[in-house]
């Protein structure tokens, strides 16, 4: 008989260990609480325009940018030959960007120019246009409220080029070479905007 209670309060022993030991479990649940947000990222604007356009700008006519009118008894409308100048204007645009952009102008592939045809920019000579590549170059700052630069580089075609008679007469030779094989004077120009890097202090 002795026996038997021992059993019987060993069984209701264990009993209550297990079910003291669930009930200790969910004794010790945790608070969780759960708040939920979103993420935004708010990316800078990029925009660049070269002479209104996007990817190709119009072809520059030499002809088009005389400075003053000319006599068509003179001359047929269209063309340029000695004694004539002009200025052509490339207008830069980065109105609506968010970043300061880097522009870099460049010519290249120049064909069948006038030899003493000449080139002014930011008050120095060239003979050729690609003489000023790695001169025109700037930067527009984000913070700027105007975006456009403008940049006129005038040509010049002198009726006479030199200094001594013997010069001149060289030089006359020079342009009526020129003028008999009727030049069809062509470049490029790339203008490159790139946005500009940015120093994190």
């Amino acid at each position: 008989m002795k026996k038997k209670y021992i059993k019987i309060l060993i069984l209701l022993s264990a009993l209550f260990m297990l079910i003291s030991t669930g009930l200790g479990g969910y004794t010790y649940a945790k608070y969780i609480s759960a708040v939920k947000g979103d993420g935004e990222l708010d990316v800078a604007k990029w925009t660049f325009k070269v002479n209104s356009n996007t990817e190709q700008m119009e072809t520059i006519k030499l002809s088009d940018t005389i400075l003053r009118s000319v006599d068509n008894t003179l001359i047929n409308s269209g063309k340029i030959a000695p004694g004539m100048q002009g200025l052509f204007m490339i207008n830069i645009d980065a109105t609506g960007t968010d970043v300061g952009v880097r522009y870099d102008v460049e010519f290249s592939n120049e064909q069948n120019k006038p030899a003493n045809l000449k080139f002014v920019y930011g008050g120095e000579t060239y003979n050729t246009l690609q003489e000023i590549n790695d001169v025109i170059t700037g930067e527009i700052y984000a913070y700027e409220e105007d975006k456009t630069v403008n940049v006129g580089i005038a040509w010049i075609w002198p009726y006479e080029t030199g200094y001594s008679a013997e010069e001149i007469k060289q030089n006359n030779i020079q342009d009526t070479i020129d003028g008999q094989n009727d030049l069809d004077y062509t470049f490029d120009i790339t203008v490159t905007g790139s946005q500009m890097e940015i120093q994190m202090y």
